[in-house]
């Protein structure tokens, strides 16, 4: 199967960005200015620490993207969007807080508010976004590449941030003008690890269970494309690498 051009543009515009020798001029200029000097590295040694710092975080930000074109592209059933100014209001924020509340998934807070925290607005960007029409169902999705452990404090944020959105979720879709009778949030582990104690693995889609969720080939189509994104990468890496020698 070819890959879809879409999803093969975002993984060349990703990497050509992240190899681009004037990008990385600007990066230096910038240190320069700030006179932040390197004294270990040469140059190429510096550019290529880099990217080696920059691929994990691009490689997850890529993640995201392709989890959102294979959901769009294999499950027509769906309306997909992302948000990513989801606004949090102060009365959602405080429910949230309080996760020992059994009552806490049937509340719902209107949308339209988002509290200001040291005099910024508190939102959340929300990588995918699906609404099934038939069934009248929202979901909210937040993707994680899950290789690793999260200490209890992160937990914690993270369900915030979860119980936060699905309180609003119900009527931010409906101030889009959608007819809803339900609202679920999840996030997505793709690696599989589990994020969560066992009393909250409602909220966690592992990657091995997406295709099941979506009822449909969205791992397949996503792999596809994060292969050849890290095939690309690795190809070009080992060429920059040999100018070192």
């Amino acid at each position: 199967m070819a890959l879809n051009s879409h999803i093969q543009k975002l993984c060349d515009d990703s990497l050509n960005e992240l190899f681009s020798k004037e990008n990385w001029e600007k990066i230096q200029r910038r240190k320069k200015n700030k006179d932040i000097n390197e004294p270990l590295y040469s140059d190429l040694d510096a550019r290529i620490a880099y990217i080696v710092h920059a691929i994990t975080i691009r490689s997850g930000i890529i993640l995201e993207n392709l989890y959102f074109e294979a959901v769009k592209i294999c499950c027509p059933n769906l309306e997909v969007w992302s948000e990513k100014k989801f606004k949090i209001s102060r009365h959602a924020m405080m429910i949230a807080s309080d996760q020992d509340n059994k009552k806490i998934l049937d509340t719902e807070c209107p949308y339209g508010e988002a509290v200001e925290i040291k005099k910024r607005a508190k939102t959340r960007q929300i990588d995918l976004i699906t609404y099934d029409r038939k069934n009248k169902l929202i979901c909210s999705y937040e993707i994680k590449r899950g290789g690793g452990h999260h200490d209890s404090e992160k937990q914690e944020k993270i369900l915030e941030n979860l119980y936060a959105v699905k309180i609003l979720l119900k009527s931010y879709g409906q101030n889009r003008g959608l007819e809803i009778k339900e609202a679920k949030s999840y996030i997505i582990s793709h690696m599989n690890s589990e994020l969560f104690s066992p009393e909250y693995r409602f909220f966690q889609i592992n990657g091995n269970e997406v295709d099941k969720h979506f009822g449909s080939n969205v791992i397949g189509s996503l792999t596809e494309g994060y292969d050849y994104f890290n095939n690309k990468f690795k190809t070009r890496f080992k060429a920059l690498k040999k100018l070192a020698n």
